[in-house]
């Protein structure tokens, strides 16, 4: 974005992706609890809420860079046109990443958190290039399992069990 003679840019563009996760559930959350925000059972969402914020305007500090002159973008010749570095390569990445969260979320209420949860660390994990076996198995365990325990028995959210219902 340019502002006069400054050049204002993000360090990366995936900076803003944390921040806009936070609020999209925030605001998911209040739509749903809207008539309960006068309550004081919603002192701690809206402690949460300011947190939020405050994290969000440090993560956007951080990340911002003001320069007098705009960068000039790499290019890359291909037959007369002109196209960014970033293109392809990233485009294709974001767009398997967004399948894989699509098929997550899709196939979580039959399988059950747990071994939804499993499955997709498993496959990211596999994706992003770990190989070691013992790792590929016992982190997605672990962490499917730790995440259950703790949405489950120290926030009370309900989950949808799946296939596992019977034996939890």
């Amino acid at each position: 974005m340019k502002i006069g003679a400054k050049h204002i840019r993000l360090k990366k563009r995936t900076s803003l992706v944390v921040p806009a996760i936070f609020w999209a559930y925030a605001a998911a959350y209040l739509y749903e609890t809207w008539h309960l925000l006068g309550d004081q059972s919603m002192l701690t969402v809206r402690i949460l809420l300011v947190a939020i914020a405050v994290f969000t305007i440090v993560s956007i500090k951080e990340d911002l860079v003001i320069e007098p002159n705009p960068p000039l973008p790499d290019k890359q010749e291909t037959g007369g046109e002109k196209r960014f570095a970033f293109a392809e390569s990233q485009a294709f990445k974001n767009s398997c990443f967004a399948l894989f969260v699509f098929f997550y979320l899709l196939f979580m209420d039959y399988l059950g958190f747990i071994l939804a949860t499993f499955l997709f660390v498993l496959a990211v994990s596999f994706w992003l290039g770990v190989r070691n076996k013992l790792v590929l198995l016992l982190a997605p365990l672990i962490s499917s399992c730790a995440l259950f325990y703790i949405f489950r028995n120290l926030l009370y959210v309900r989950l949808p069990l799946g296939l596992l219902a019977d034996i939890l």
